[in-house]
């Protein structure tokens, strides 16, 4: 029942099944070992994700092919559930039976947005191992606004400080190694989404 309805976005019929005794840690044997959090990420029903998760989801589980919530965003070539999963803590590094990454399946479908997103949570991970306390904590708080940039945040102000590549004014964080940056800047604005960009200079 709770496979049912995380797929189709009823969340008071999730309560109900949780209520009953329901487990969000159960596996649907019908619809390939998935989790009610695989479901949701299926139809792209962030808001149901995020039920799920602050109910307890783990983000990283796998389905009988391998495949976790962040494989299925990036196939689905949805950037605001893939920026949900990362800022959740989905593993930007994690395989799927055919040894595939979400980076690799993004890169295939050549979806910019979420190929920068991934990337970007690869620089994030790398400052969250240096001693800089300050750059996790602005790696943290980069997440949190991109999320809230692609799923419908201020977009005018990001417009207003990024009319073209050649005079945004890229953010800056120290990755771990002396001398070492990373620059996370708006690149440009296409159909209202912010198109992010991240490189690694010496």
């Amino acid at each position: 029942y709770i496979f049912e309805c995380s797929l189709s976005g009823d969340i008071p019929g999730i309560l109900c099944g949780l209520c009953h005794g329901g487990s969000l840690s159960e596996q649907d044997p019908v619809e390939g070992q998935r989790y009610p959090v695989h479901q949701a990420c299926i139809t792209g029903n962030e808001t149901v994700v995020e039920y799920l998760y602050q109910n307890g989801a783990k983000i990283n589980v796998s389905d009988a092919r391998g495949m976790t919530p962040l494989h299925l965003s990036v196939l689905n070539d949805d950037a605001t559930l893939t920026a949900l999963l990362l800022k959740r803590g989905a593993d930007y590094k994690c395989v799927d039976d055919d040894n595939k990454t979400p980076l690799m399946y993004a890169l295939e479908k050549e979806n910019g947005n979420i190929v920068t997103l991934l990337k970007l949570a690869k620089a994030s991970d790398e400052a969250g191992r240096s001693e800089s306390v300050d750059s996790q904590m602005f790696m943290d708080e980069t997440m949190a606004s991109i999320y809230k940039d692609f799923s419908g945040g201020d977009r005018d102000s990001l417009k207003n400080q990024s009319t073209s590549s050649n005079n945004s004014t890229p953010s800056v964080a120290s990755s771990g190694e002396e001398g070492s940056k990373v620059y996370v800047s708006v690149a440009t604005i296409s159909n209202s989404n912010p198109v992010f960009s991240v490189e690694q200079k010496n």
